[in-house]
């Protein structure tokens, strides 16, 4: 792959632009898919010879329901120095910006196409948006020199699953789901984060599965945080992420409303749509502590001093078989122990680091987050520690991402 650049196209949020994001949202952003896509990108970087070329479009909500803004201004950004990156600029307005994304995305791989029409590619693009994949179908008719490399992180029909089902939003999105269908035929290669989500397609073009990734082990020193988000006194069990009915954080403070022991604490960090519920409940059961949507190493440090560390998602809705939460890999980095419902997704491979629930039983769910936090510390350092391990030697970014840079050589072997 020497003579090839390596270009990326996702949605991820440009380190200097994350503070900006984060003010202007309406309600959770794409965190976990924020972090994959650095994990990815940064794990490249190291197994390649020169740096990937970031062509970005920020994955945020539409104005004026989901963001502030109406406009999204083109910057070039560099996530390594002297290097440059794209971020797409567009009109911010939902189904429009479906439509113009794909005219500005075209507009920039023409470019590329024309300052070197004898240059090979690969492409790698993170998820299916409609209009990556229209892109993908032009530049693949303008110049063939693109070897596309898709990373599949949710199928279609289960993206955005807290979005209100309005009906012409489902009309929308069943049209959506037929154009990926047919215009899936032009990715060369897939990296799927369960070997189910390759059955769902039915393809027999080239894949692997790659469920997650952590960064290398940093011995970098953390900043210290300001706020004082825990009791270290108290049994904190934590969730952090999405606030979804269908991910089962209600479950979970149901189950905590079962404990009756007064030196318990629930922490819960994030937005969805169960936020409010949340909140209620908190001022019903001061031991439920909300603290909204925070800064990511504010998150970090609330995670390695957590007790416990939850991801109440259960089997139940179809989806889990297309998916590994991601959340159980950050979870597991941070060196405290995980406990979660054993998913149709999760590899057997986990099952030595992971503690699953005993059935989705409210009272049962009680005394398993019990049963744990009441261990020796000296024990729950230790399987938590043993989690980590796992993670940051056999699941870190080099390991990962050297899979995909050996797919792109193989497909590029049969071009």
């Amino acid at each position: 792959m020497t003579n090839k650049k390596t270009l990326f196209l996702g949605g991820l949020f440009p380190k200097e632009l994350y503070e900006d994001i984060l003010i202007n949202s309406k309600g959770p952003i794409q965190n976990a898919a924020n972090k994959f896509q650095w994990n990815i990108i940064n794990g490249l970087d190291e197994n390649l010879e020169r740096p990937v070329t970031i062509i970005n479009q920020m994955f945020i909500g539409s104005f004026p329901r989901r963001y502030r803004k109406a406009k999204i201004k083109s910057s070039i950004f560099s996530h390594v120095n002297g290097h440059e990156d794209y971020n797409v600029g567009f009109i911010n307005i939902s189904i429009l910006k479906q439509f113009l994304l794909s005219i500005y995305l075209k507009r920039i791989f023409r470019k590329f196409a024309r300052e070197n029409p004898n240059r090979k590619y690969n492409l790698i693009v993170y998820s299916l948006q409609p209009f990556f994949l229209s892109t993908i179908k032009y530049i693949k008719k303008y110049n063939n020199n693109f070897n596309v490399c898709m990373i599949v992180p949710d199928l279609p029909e289960y993206m955005s699953i807290d979005m209100e089902k309005k009906a012409i939003m489902k009309i929308y999105k069943s049209y959506q789901n037929l154009k990926i269908k047919k215009q899936i035929k032009h990715i060369d290669s897939f990296v799927f984060l369960t070997d189910q989500m390759n059955n769902y397609f039915g393809l027999e073009k080239p894949y692997i599965v790659i469920e997650g990734m952590v960064p290398l082990p940093n011995d970098s020193i953390k900043k210290p945080i300001e706020k004082d988000y825990l009791n270290l006194d108290c049994k904190n069990i934590v969730y952090t992420g999405t606030l979804t009915k269908k991910y089962g954080v209600l479950d979970l403070v149901e189950a905590f409303k079962k404990i009756k022991f007064t030196n318990y604490r629930l922490i819960i960090c994030g937005d969805g749509e169960t936020k409010q519920s949340i909140i209620e409940s908190s001022i019903t059961d001061r031991r439920i502590i909300y603290l909204g949507q925070i800064q990511y190493q504010e998150i970090e440090y609330i995670q390695e001093n957590a007790t416990l560390l939850v991801n109440p998602r259960t089997g139940l809705e179809d989806f889990t078989k297309y998916s590994f939460p991601s959340k159980n890999m950050e979870y597991l980095k941070s060196g405290r122990p995980v406990i979660c419902h054993k998913l149709p997704g999760i590899p057997d491979e986990y099952d030595d680091y992971l503690h699953y629930f005993n059935s989705d039983n409210i009272n049962n769910i009680a005394e398993d987050l019990v049963e744990i936090c009441e261990k020796d510390e000296g024990i729950l350092k230790n399987i938590g520690s043993n989690g980590k391990k796992f993670v940051e030697e056999e699941k870190n970014i080099l390991i990962q991402t050297k899979k995909i840079v050996d797919l792109l050589e193989k497909t590029s072997e049969n071009e």
